[in-house]
């Protein structure tokens, strides 16, 4: 499958998940979408399901897959790093992200799941997040200083 870059879908808002859905289903293509791509993170929208559900790495572990996500506490300060997503190839977006979250939701067997995330797995959960709300890196890229000016990198 080929990760979707149409702009207009990806900043559509995707729906909360019902036990209804085939989440079991739609959690292993993800996990596989994953693993065949080498990634860190997958949003479904990226894939053209419109529902909130995403799929992270953990370090060390396997993946897991987060069905209607919240973060629920943002703290330690935030980073302003830079970013690329599989969904705008070939463009890079300073980003400032939270330091630690911690996030719940359900995992793809309707459990209830929380994780504490920090570094690079609370920037990669605020960033699958994102999608699922139709945000994309563009549209938080802060502008880069370099010594006494500043440019958009974006």
């Amino acid at each position: 499958m080929d990760i979707i870059t149409d702009l207009k879908y990806l900043r559509q808002p995707c729906k909360e998940v019902q036990e209804t859905d085939q989440v079991k289903d739609i959690a292993k293509m993800l996990l596989q979408e994953m693993e065949t791509h080498q990634l860190l993170g997958l949003a479904a929208n990226q894939f053209g399901v419109q529902l909130r559900i995403f799929a992270m790495r953990m370090d060390p572990g396997t993946p897991i897959c987060l069905i209607n996500p919240t973060i629920v506490r943002s703290y330690g300060g935030s980073e302003l790093k830079e970013e690329a997503c599989e969904s705008l190839p070939g463009r890079m977006a300073m980003v400032r992200r939270p330091k630690k979250v911690r996030v719940r939701g359900w995992n793809q067997y309707w459990r209830r799941v929380k994780y504490e995330l920090t570094g690079r797995q609370a920037r990669v959960a605020c960033h699958e997040l994102d999608h699922l709300q139709g945000v994309l890196i563009i549209d938080r890229s802060e502008p880069v200083v370099q010594g006494n000016r500043k440019e958009e990198r974006a």
